[in-house]
């Protein structure tokens, strides 16, 4: 059987580290957690992958890095990456509840719309009790175009998608044209994709007690809307309680 690019270490790194889309908000994800870690020391990483931007992470002066995967094969991944640093912590399991102690800051690339919808509030909330005061989650995700209840939601997908695909294709970018053909198959399935809109994952944030949320749009220099891209950066805050 053909494993999907979510199984796949090697398909995974080919997709994720030479499209020309997703390295675009690679990069402003980067810049931002370099700004937030003056005066931040530990993150944590839930949905590592390969270790891709973990390494990055692990590069950051005098920080202490988590990150955990629940795929075994992109978790060897990531330990054959990342051996050289002394200063993190791989482990295999799923982030839904996985504890791993306070944290200054998480950073969260991609991974929400892996969660299945009945276990996306929990994953939220124990990325809430995983920070500590006045601690800041930033994540990296992609959201579907705005829909009325769950009856239009299959129309937003395949809309988004298709959308995308097309977009990857007039830049050349055929290897994420190619992927998100695949994500669509995946959604559709309800296997290993599970993308809804922003309005679900805010609202979320909020019950878990996040505060001053965020919405950032990727831009893609060579696009006029980069709302077509669904593409965004969501930063939320766990701030220290008033007496």
């Amino acid at each position: 059987m053909k494993k999907t690019y979510l199984e796949s270490a090697r398909i995974y790194d080919s997709i994720i580290s030479k499209s020309k889309i997703y390295l675009i908000g690679d990069k402003l994800l980067l810049n931002l957690v370099r700004k937030e870690c003056n005066g931040r020391t530990s993150i944590y990483e839930p949905g590592c992958g390969t270790g891709l931007i973990t390494e990055e992470l692990a590069k950051i002066p005098n920080t202490k890095v988590i990150c955990s995967d629940p795929s075994k094969e992109l978790i060897n991944g990531a330990r054959k990456r990342l051996k050289k640093y002394k200063n993190l912590k791989i482990i295999e399991k799923s982030a839904v509840d996985l504890e791993v102690g306070s944290v200054d800051l998480i950073v969260m690339r991609y991974v929400y719309h892996h969660i299945q919808d009945s276990e996306k509030y929990k994953f939220v909330k124990t990325m809430y009790s995983n920070l500590k005061k006045n601690g800041k989650i930033i994540v990296l995700d992609e959201f579907l175009p705005f829909y009325l209840g769950s009856s239009w939601w299959k129309r937003s997908l395949i809309m988004y998608h298709d959308k995308k695909s097309g977009i990857a294709l007039k830049l050349n970018d055929n290897l994420t044209a190619e992927c998100e053909q695949e994500s669509k198959k995946l959604g559709l399935a309800k296997k290993d994709e599970f993308k809804v809109k922003f309005e679900i994952f805010k609202k979320q944030l909020k019950k878990a007690g996040f505060l001053n949320i965020k919405r950032i749009l990727i831009k893609h220099p060579k696009l006029k809307n980069s709302k077509s891209l669904g593409m965004y950066m969501v930063i939320g805050e766990k701030w220290m309680k008033m007496s």
